[in-house]
């Protein structure tokens, strides 16, 4: 019959490898416990140091968006006008012959906030010498038309007398070294109709 034996490894070295291959699952284990998954530090957002307008009824909504509501800086249609300004006033008959030319100081005014919430609406003083006062309303566009206030009379309003009525618009510039529009009314006398035309110049 044969025989078999079997050989086994000095019990010295199995102790060796058990050794190393626990400080190998040691280190291993460390290295996953010191790493982690590495994540982008936050940018800072420099856009949140500009301010914006955040009031919708503002001519300006939103204009710089993203960053930081701030109301401060909203501009409405009124302010595209408020202020007094000096107006040149050329005036032309329907042929558009020249009939004369004036120098006229302008002041327009907003109405209270109490009675104009979405603030349109202005008064101008300074086109008559009685002091007539004009109403206009103002839109996002720099664009103010004078308010319809009697009927039949092609959107006017009572002007220097009773007699007369005036039409037409205000409508700022684009002009970037002076504060400025352009002043067009039509003027419905007794006597004839007269075209209110020129530049005014903010004060």
């Amino acid at each position: 019959m044969r025989t078999f034996s079997a050989t086994f490894a000095p019990v010295g070295i199995m102790k060796k490898i058990q050794i190393i291959l626990l400080c190998l699952s040691g280190v291993i284990g460390m290295i996953f416990i010191a790493c982690k998954k590495y994540v982008d530090p936050t940018k800072p957002d420099i856009t949140l140091t500009n301010h914006y307008c955040n009031d919708p009824i503002a001519a300006n909504y939103n204009h710089g968006f993203p960053g930081i509501p701030d109301n401060s800086v909203c501009r409405y249609p009124t302010d595209f006008f408020k202020g007094n300004w000096q107006f040149v006033d050329s005036i032309f008959y329907p042929d558009m012959r020249f009939y004369r030319t004036q120098t006229l100081s302008l002041s327009f005014t907003p109405m209270d906030q109490a009675l104009d919430t979405f603030r349109t609406r202005l008064t101008v003083l300074g086109l008559c010498p009685n002091n007539t006062i004009l109403k206009v309303t103002a839109n996002k566009y720099a664009l103010a038309l004078t308010d319809t206030l009697l009927p039949n009379v092609n959107g006017g309003q009572l002007f220097c007398s009773v007699s007369d009525t005036v039409s037409g618009f205000f409508k700022r510039t684009n002009d970037t070294l002076r504060t400025s529009m352009n002043i067009n009314l039509t003027e419905l006398s007794a006597a004839d109709t007269f075209y209110h035309r020129g530049l005014a110049i903010k004060q």
